[in-house]
């Protein structure tokens, strides 16, 4: 047994309370309440209280009936007239003889939080690949050969042949014999006079006859 702190609040007998019920002192419950109740003190639930409810405080007290989870930061006590059904969690608990628990019951303090877990390291933004674009091929220019040009054919009733082709012109020009004053021949007077008539076509007729 410890020492009964003062009470700051108490729902009396004839209370009937719906909802959410937030104690931040010691209270004291004697009526009936449906919901839910927290406490940051002692919390006690007097042989007529009744709480139909989830009860979450430091120290719990309970000699009425609890119809719902019970957890106690420090201890649970359930007295001879106290009764509970559902779930226990307290860091110790004390059940006395002639009490009711129906339900499961975990005693000690609280599991410890698993560790976080670093978080991943960033990876660094892979790169995207670049490829460098392919030469466009350059388009290849056919020289086509020079066809020459085909005389039209000649047909003589028979199958057609294309004429041949003319043959080209070969002009000569007669060579001339360089006339130089050494390769001229010396002629005499009396030659020299003949030539002069058969120059005159009449003297040239008369000598002829």
């Amino acid at each position: 047994m410890h020492d009964q702190p003062l009470i700051a609040t108490v729902i009396g007998p004839d209370v009937h309370i719906r909802g959410e019920v937030i104690l931040g002192a010691a209270a004291r419950i004697d009526g009936r309440v449906e919901g839910r109740i927290e406490s940051a003190g002692e919390l006690l639930v007097g042989p007529s209280g009744v709480c139909d409810c989830d009860i979450v405080g430091t120290y719990v007290i309970i000699e009425g009936v609890v119809q719902g989870d019970v957890s106690a930061r420090e201890r649970l006590e359930l007295r001879s007239t106290g009764q509970i059904c559902g779930e226990i969690n307290a860091a110790s608990i004390s059940i006395a003889e002639g009490a009711t628990f129906v339900g499961q019951c975990r005693i000690g303090p609280p599991p410890a939080a698993p560790a976080a877990e670093p978080a991943p390291k960033p990876q660094p933004a892979a790169m995207p690949q670049t490829h460098a674009p392919a030469p466009t091929p350059k388009p290849v220019q056919r020289i086509a050969p020079a066809i020459p040009h085909a005389a039209p054919a000649h047909t003589n009733g028979h199958a057609a042949f294309p004429a041949p082709a003319p043959a080209p012109a070969i002009t000569t020009r007669p060579l001339r014999a360089p006339t130089t004053a050494a390769a001229m021949p010396t002629m005499t007077s009396e030659e020299r006079r003949q030539s002069e008539l058969l120059r005159d076509p009449e003297m040239a007729r008369i000598l002829q006859s």
